[in-house]
C-alpha cells in the first residue's frame, strides 16, 4: 500500500479516493480475463458479479475502469440506500447515457448500447463490499465490424450461403463457370448458438497479395427462454405504493412485457423497462386495494416479431387491509312489517386480512362528534386567563380528550396537565395567552371504545375587541310571534303590539348579550328594556302599565350590545358607539 504522504494524495474529493485505489490495486488483482463479442452499433453486456459470498453481506460500490486509465468510467453506489435506490453515474466522456448497470441479470452486466468501435478495449470491475474483500473482474471487448447481415431469420429453419468469386486463376476443386467460381455452405437447422455468427469467405490464390474476402453476419429471431418475476413480496399493503419486477431472457429483439391483473392490462404509464440484447426488465408500481386480495397479477414476456409464443410468470396478490364491515337487517325480515314485541337480527357482514379475531355488538354507540357548531372564536386580552370547554356527543360517553395548539409557526400537543374531564364527555382547557404568539388554533380531539373523533373541534383564539352595534333594526306592528310581541301580548288592556328585530355585530370574539330600551322622548327616562343573546330565547321583562310600548306613545328605541365580564356582573359598554336608534 502506498504512504498517505505520496503526492499522489494531495487531492481531496472523490476522484481522489478513486486515483488512490488504483494505485493501491493495481500491482496486486491478478484475475481471469472474460471475453466478449460486440457487433458495432448494437449492444453489448459486460459481465461483473456483485453477489456476495455471504447472505449477510451486502454490496457498497460498483466501480468501471477502462484499463488504460486510473480514473473510473463508471460508478454504482449503494452506500446509505437501498439497492434498488442506488446512484449510477456515467463518465459523460466515455459511455455517457449509453451505459446502464443491469443488477437482477445473473451475473449483473453493465450494459452498453450503440457499440463504438473505439469502445473495443479491456474494462475491469471493481465491487467493494461491508464485510468481504475487494473483488475485481477483467472482460476484453471486441468489437466486430461486418459489411452485411443475414437474416433475421427463425430457429430450427435452414440457412444457404453463396460465394461467388471472378477472376484470378481457377482453383480446380471449386466449380467455375466462365472464370466464375462458386463455393455453397449449407446449414440445414439453425440454432440459438448460431446467433451472431460470422461467415467469412476467403480467396486467395497467390501470397504475394492478401487473400479477398467478405463476411455476413447472421441475424435471428428467437423466443424468449424464460421470465420470472423477481423479489415476490409474500404480502402487500392495501393503499401503500408496491413494486413488482418481472425478468425476461433469450428473446430477439428484446422481449415485450405486459402486465396484466386478472387479463386486464395495466396502464403502461405505471410501468418502466429496460433492456439489452440479453434481457429484458420490467417494473410496474401500482397501490393496491382489499378488492385485489387474491386477484393474480401476470406478466407475460413476447417477442414482438414472435407474437405466438409468449410465455408468463405469475403472483397471486396477498393484500393486508383492515376490517370492511357492513351491517344489514336480517335478509328473511321486511324491514316494513315490523312490530313493537317483534323479534330481530342484524346479519354483520366483514372483509379483512387477516381473518377478523374479534366481533363486538354495540347499541346506539357512536365515535365522538362536536357537540357545538366549529370552529368557534374566543378573544382574550393578554393574560387573561380563559377556560376552554369542548363538548362532544358520544356512545360510551366515556371520552379520552386530546388537545392541540396551531399557529402560523408551531404545532404542538397540550400537555394533560393543563385540561382535564368535566364529565365524560366534556373536556375544559385551562389557557392564558401571554404573548402574540399564542394567538393561534385550539383543537380538540376524543376517543372512546367505538374510535377515535374524525374531526376535531376547533376554537380560534383571537385578541379580544369591542363588540359591533346591532344593525339594520326595523320595527313594524303584527302578528309574527317574538320575544318582544310575547312579552307585550300578555299584559292586559296593552296597545298594538311593536314588532322590533335587529342584526347582531361582530361579536369582539367573546358572547355578547343585545339590549333593548325603551325611552322617554322628553325626559329621556328608560320606560322599558330587556337582555337577549344571540341564538336563544332570553327570559323576558314584564312591563308595567305605565311602560307599555304603544305605537301611540312619544318614545324611541335603543338597541346595543353588552360583553359579559370574567366574573359576577356584565360590563355595559359604552352605549352611544355602540347603539342603534329607532
Amino acid at each position: 500500500m502506498h504512504s498517505v504522504s505520496s503526492p499522489a494524495f494531495q487531492a481531496t474529493g472523490q476522484e481522489a479516493y478513486f486515483y488512490v485505489l488504483e494505485l493501491s490495486l493495481k500491482d496486486h488483482w491478478i484475475v481471469s480475463t472474460v471475453d466478449v463479442d460486440a457487433v458495432l452499433g448494437r449492444k453489448a453486456s459486460l459481465p461483473c458479479d456483485v453477489t456476495p459470498d455471504v447472505t449477510e453481506d451486502r454490496v457498497y460500490m460498483v466501480l468501471w475502469f477502462r484499463k488504460s486509465g486510473g480514473k473510473p468510467i463508471y460508478s454504482f453506489d449503494v452506500r446509505g440506500r437501498s439497492f434498488n435506490s442506488a446512484l449510477q453515474w456515467s463518465d459523460p466522456g466515455a459511455f455517457g447515457p449509453r451505459a446502464y448497470f443491469v443488477t437482477v441479470a445473473r451475473p449483473a452486466a453493465l450494459t452498453l448500447s450503440s457499440v463504438q468501435l473505439d469502445d473495443e478495449g479491456v474494462y475491469r470491475c471493481r465491487v467493494d463490499f461491508k464485510n468481504s474483500p475487494t473483488r475485481n473482474f477483467q472482460i476484453r471487448l471486441t468489437v466486430i465490424d461486418v459489411s452485411g447481415v443475414v437474416g433475421p431469420l427463425l430457429e430450427g429453419s435452414a440457412l444457404v450461403l453463396v460465394c461467388e468469386v471472378r477472376g484470378g486463376k481457377i482453383i480446380s476443386h471449386m466449380s467455375s463457370n466462365n472464370h466464375v467460381m462458386v463455393n455453397r455452405l449449407e446449414l440445414l437447422h439453425l440454432k440459438r448458438e448460431n446467433l451472431n455468427t460470422t461467415f467469412k469467405c476467403r480467396a486467395a490464390n497467390t501470397n504475394l497479395v492478401p487473400p479477398q474476402e467478405k463476411s455476413v453476419r447472421l441475424e435471428l429471431n428467437l423466443p424468449p427462454l424464460s421470465v420470472s418475476l423477481v423479489n415476490r413480496p409474500s404480502k402487500l399493503i392495501a393503499g401503500s405504493a408496491s413494486t413488482l419486477r418481472c425478468v425476461a431472457e433469450g428473446s430477439r429483439p428484446a422481449a415485450l412485457i405486459t402486465w396484466y391483473k386478472e387479463n386486464r392490462s395495466f396502464d403502461r404509464k405505471m410501468v418502466t423497462d429496460h433492456s439489452n440484447e440479453t434481457w429484458s426488465i420490467s417494473t410496474l408500481l401500482f397501490t393496491p386495494t382489499p378488492a385485489d386480495n387474491g386477484a393474480t397479477v401476470k406478466c407475460v414476456a413476447a417477442n414482438p416479431s414472435l407474437p405466438m409464443t409468449s410465455i408468463d410468470d405469475q403472483l397471486q396478490l396477498n393484500v393486508v387491509y383492515s376490517p370492511l364491515v357492513v351491517l344489514t337487517l336480517g335478509s328473511t325480515l321486511n324491514p316494513h312489517d315490523i312490530k313493537e314485541g317483534d323479534d330481530v337480527y342484524f346479519e354483520c357482514n366483514i372483509r379483512a386480512n387477516p381473518r377478523e379475531h374479534r366481533i363486538s355488538w354495540y347499541h346506539n354507540v357512536i365515535a365522538p362528534v362536536c357537540a357545538e357548531h366549529t370552529p368557534q372564536v374566543v378573544g382574550a386580552a393578554i393574560d387573561e386567563a380563559l377556560r376552554v370547554r369542548c363538548s362532544v356527543h358520544a356512545d360510551p360517553a366515556d371520552v379520552t380528550f386530546f388537545w392541540q395548539f396551531n399557529n402560523s409557526g408551531e404545532s404542538f400537543n397540550v400537555s394533560p396537565a393543563r385540561y382535564g374531564t368535566v364529565n365524560g364527555s366534556v373536556s375544559e382547557l385551562r389557557y392564558t395567552p401571554a404573548s402574540e404568539r399564542d394567538y393561534g388554533a385550539l383543537t380538540c380531539r376524543g376517543a372512546n371504545s367505538v374510535g377515535n373523533q374524525a374531526q376535531p373541534c376547533v376554537f380560534q383564539i383571537v385578541p379580544a375587541a369591542r363588540p359591533s352595534p346591532p344593525r339594520n333594526c326595523t320595527i313594524s306592528s303584527g302578528n309574527n310571534s317574538n320575544w318582544i310581541e310575547d312579552s307585550t301580548r300578555d299584559a292586559e288592556g296593552f296597545g298594538d303590539a311593536l314588532v322590533i328585530r335587529c342584526v347582531t355585530g361582530y361579536d369582539g370574539g367573546l358572547p355578547q348579550l343585545v339590549v333593548l330600551e325603551a325611552l322617554d322622548t322628553a325626559s329621556g327616562t328608560v320606560r322599558f328594556n330587556v337582555t337577549a343573546n344571540e341564538t336563544g330565547r332570553p327570559p323576558t321583562k314584564q312591563p308595567s302599565s305605565e311602560l307599555q310600548i304603544n305605537a301611540s306613545d312619544g318614545q324611541y328605541v335603543v338597541a346595543y350590545t353588552l360583553k359579559p365580564p370574567k366574573h359576577a356582573q356584565p360590563d355595559i359598554l359604552n352605549p352611544p358607539p355602540g347603539k342603534d336608534f329607532i
